[in-house]
Order: structure tokens, then C-alpha cells, then sequence
């Protein structure tokens, strides 16, 4: 009986403090600190391009509504090599046909660079104070055989595509970090022009292995670190297209390139992936993007490309 009592009393307090006007609230009211700008820097660059670019921009604060274009065209931009001034940068500007606003970048060209060097590049602004990021060459591994099979793989979405193989001898001892890409050259033809274009095709995994981010194939060397090894992807495109004399065109040759690609890089597309996955499901965990920018945010990369063609 008195245990029958204290359970009413329990049920009635509930009850009690059930009434009360903040007791369903969930929301809780959060102080966001007032956020200080700080320069962005994004530059990703391939070692076969002479002429490279810089884009440089400031943060904002995560309840900042200003317009998208946050320019920082007064930048001093530099690279240096070990230390020494290799390059400064140039801005330019130019209107985007889509979005109707102006874009803007700083680009410098006759740029190489050297393997063992350490390439360093420097930003600062007046306003927004000093962004600095350091990498180095991946090292370039050459694709040793390509082969190509026209209908001849189903990648792992279960879509059925032209089959390419390549075949590489991984490096030893240390980490390598690749990405994959395909262009096809088309013979062009119609009543006034003939002309052969290349075009990039969409590639898939057809291996585990590969991993289908975002911006493209990607893959690390944790399974056959120093050993040799052979990819397998499905490319799709038609081989011929159109009537002819009229918007006709023929595929003659695929050209495959396999980039080196840095840690910082791999890290960055697979968190840049996982964070558009991610950002329309209220249930995941938040993706925080990997940056190997100090004094800043943002990303600086350097890429290594080997490529090989096979006539169709």
C-alpha cells in the first residue's frame, strides 16, 4: 500500500512539472563568438600546367549573409623553393556568364616544379594578415601497360561500361596517394569542319579499391604499398555519335592519366566528399573538411600526372 502511495505522489510531481511552460522547450539559445576574417587560400597545383592559379579569399561567420564574391585582389602572392623567392603572382579578374558577378584569381606562369624541393606559398593582405602552406612533389609513377576493352567491365554500381587496365609499380616506403582520369579524342566532322577534340568521360571503380568521391576516382597504397598493381575503372562514352556529315563524330584514341597526388590532397577530396554526403542528413555526424593552410584556411597541393593513350 505505501509503495502503491509513492508511486501516486511520483506521478502526480510529474504531472506537476509536466505543466510548466519550459518543460517541452528544446531549444537552447547559444552565444556564436564574434568571428575575425582570416585569409582562404586554394591552390592545387599539376606539375604538366606552366601557367598556375591562385584563388584567395576571406572568411566569414557562419551567420554572415554578404554576397558570395569575397575577393581579396590586394594580396601579395609568393611561392618560394627551399626558402627562395621562385614566383609572385599577378591578379586578374573576369565576368562569370552564369552567376553575372566577377571572378577573380592571381596566376603566374613558367612554373616547374622539382622533386626533394619544398615548395612554399605565401599570402598576405593587409587586412586579413598572413596564410601560408608547404608541400612537395609526389613522386611520378608511370602507368608500365593499358589495355582497353570495349563493353568489357560492370563497375560496382552494377553499370556496364568500356574496361580499361592499367598497370603500375607502386613505390616502397612510403605513402602514395593517386587519382584517376580519362579523355577521349573524338574525329570531328561536319558539312564545314573537321577537327579532333578531346573530351573528358566519366570514369567508375570497377576494383573496391577505387574510391568514387565528389571530384573523381581516387585510391591510396595501403594494400600493395611498393608492389606492383593493376587498376581496373570503366570509362563510358559512345564510339561513334551523330549522322554522318552532319554533327558527326568518331572516337579514335582514350588517353588515361594517373595523378600523384599528395596526402593533404587525398585527405581534402574525401573530406570535401563526405561533407556534400553528409550535409542534408540531420542525423550524420559533422565532416570537418581537412585544410593544410597555417595562419589561414584552405588547401595548397601539388600533383605529379603520367599519362597513356590507346587507339580505339
Amino acid at each position: 500500500m505505501k509503495l502503491f502511495k509513492n508511486i501516486i505522489t511520483i506521478v502526480c510531481l510529474l504531472l506537476l512539472v509536466s505543466c510548466s511552460e519550459d518543460f517541452f522547450d528544446s531549444i537552447t539559445e547559444v552565444e556564436i563568438p564574434e568571428h575575425e576574417p582570416r585569409l582562404s587560400v586554394t591552390a592545387t597545383f599539376n606539375n604538366n600546367i606552366r601557367k598556375q592559379r591562385v584563388f584567395v579569399n576571406y572568411s566569414v561567420g557562419i551567420l554572415d549573409d554578404s554576397p558570395n564574391a569575397r575577393r581579396v585582389p590586394d594580396a601579395d602572392v609568393r611561392l618560394f623553393e627551399d626558402g627562395v623567392l621562385r614566383n609572385t603572382f599577378t591578379y586578374f579578374s573576369r565576368m562569370d556568364g552564369n552567376s553575372n558577378e566577377e571572378v577573380g584569381w592571381f596566376e603566374s606562369d613558367d612554373l616547374e616544379f622539382l622533386p626533394e624541393k619544398e615548395y612554399t606559398l605565401v599570402a598576405n593582405s593587409d587586412t586579413y594578415g598572413q596564410a601560408t602552406a608547404s608541400q612537395q612533389l609526389p613522386t611520378e609513377v608511370p602507368i608500365n601497360n593499358l589495355t582497353f576493352k570495349e563493353n568489357g567491365a560492370v563497375d560496382i554500381y552494377g553499370d556496364r561500361g568500356n574496361e580499361v587496365t592499367l598497370e603500375i609499380n607502386d613505390p616502397a616506403g612510403e605513402e602514395n596517394y593517386y587519382s584517376i582520369s580519362a579523355l577521349v579524342f573524338y574525329r570531328f566532322e561536319d558539312q564545314d569542319t573537321k577537327a579532333l577534340i578531346g573530351e573528358p568521360v566519366p570514369v567508375s571503380p570497377v576494383d573496391p579499391i577505387l574510391e568514387d568521391l565528389n571530384s573523381g576516382i581516387f585510391l591510396n597504397d595501403a594494400s600493395f604499398n611498393g608492389e606492383a598493381f593493376t587498376l581496373r575503372a570503366a570509362v563510358f562514352f559512345e564510339k561513334e555519335e551523330g549522322q554522318l556529315g552532319f554533327n558527326y563524330r568518331r572516337a579514335e584514341r582514350i588517353r588515361i592519366v594517373l595523378s600523384s597526388i599528395s596526402k593533404d590532397r587525398y585527405l581534402f577530396e574525401k573530406t570535401l566528399s563526405n561533407y556534400y554526403d553528409n550535409r542534408d542528413n540531420p542525423f550524420a555526424e559533422p565532416v570537418i573538411v581537412h585544410e593544410n593552410v597555417e595562419g589561414g584556411s584552405g588547401i595548397f597541393t601539388l600533383t605529379t600526372p603520367s599519362e597513356a593513350e590507346i587507339n580505339l
